[in-house]
């Protein structure tokens, strides 16, 4: 796109193939005295600016296989840019690495990276169409990595489980990506009594954590907790689970009775005779 201004032209290109090239030369009433020199770029990465947009018309048509990408980081990826029409004058793909230079005479162009090393990425197919239009089509990628440890806290660190309270049990998820993907099972036994998913927007790695809480009851006693960690892609590939180590659970219960003289059970409660007193006692004892 050219204007004139102090007696001087100035054009911004964005993408120019060899008939629009031969048209703005044609176009400048000063012709080439007065026209500034135009290079046609065709390295790669380069920002290139959509004429028209895709499927709107059927000689601007792109397809991408695989329409959406999930690749783990560091992993290659492969893609293939096709022209639903035959009205190609050249294809590319711009990438910020393993781009694809503008090539002549071709109606599919493959993408391949060997290896994922940014956290966001979205490449571009371009294809310039007979007649001066181009089109683009852009391919979204999520880059995931699954977590590099995930814990559940052990209820011994949080003092004697005792029935019918409640506690907290912490299960931290270290070095995540994508977070949104992310969801956070806790079990006790084989029931899931906790499930957590997460909004955060951000790409990369990072750590998260979640508090789950539980009451304690007698049944519980004996049984194991732990966490899951599993990443969803729908559609995309089944990532394997990362699981934390398991715990087992020691419940402290209130005694029904205690065997001694002139005992008295009341709820769950005991009163006690001793020396002409009565003593409230709320005692406890560990399941075996």
């Amino acid at each position: 796109r050219c204007s004139l201004a102090n007696l001087r032209w100035a054009c911004t290109c964005a993408f120019l193939s060899r008939g629009t090239l031969r048209a703005l030369q044609d176009f400048s009433p000063l012709r080439r005295s007065v026209l500034p020199t135009v290079f046609l770029v065709t390295q790669v990465p380069v920002a290139f600016r959509p004429l028209t947009r895709t499927g709107v018309s059927s000689s601007c048509a792109l397809e991408i296989t695989p329409p959406e990408a999930v690749v783990r980081f560091g992993d290659p990826l492969l893609a293939n840019c096709t022209s639903l029409s035959k009205q190609v004058e050249e294809m590319g793909w711009e990438s910020p690495y393993g781009g694809v230079a503008l090539t002549a005479g071709v109606t599919s162009l493959l993408l391949n990276i060997s290896s994922v090393k940014d956290w966001e990425l979205r490449p571009n197919c371009f294809m310039n169409v007979l007649g001066g239009d181009q089109c683009m089509y852009s391919l979204p990628v999520t880059i995931y990595k699954t977590p590099d440890n995930v814990s559940i806290s052990q209820p011994s660190e949080i003092g004697p489980l005792v029935e019918g309270q409640t506690y907290g049990i912490r299960c931290d998820i270290v070095n995540v990506a994508p977070v949104r993907n992310l969801s956070l099972y806790c079990y006790k036994g084989d029931d899931v009594v906790f499930t957590r998913t997460f909004d955060d927007i951000r790409v990369g790695p990072v750590n998260q954590s979640a508090v789950v809480k539980l009451m304690a009851h007698r049944d519980d006693h004996g049984t194991e907790i732990w966490c899951e960690a599993k990443m969803n892609f729908l559609p995309g590939p089944d990532v394997p689970s990362i699981l934390s180590q398991r715990h087992e659970l020691n419940v402290l219960c209130k005694v029904n009775q205690i065997r001694q003289k002139k005992c008295y059970k009341f709820k769950e409660y005991t009163f006690m005779y001793f020396k002409n007193r009565i003593f409230l006692i709320q005692a406890y004892c560990l399941l075996i």
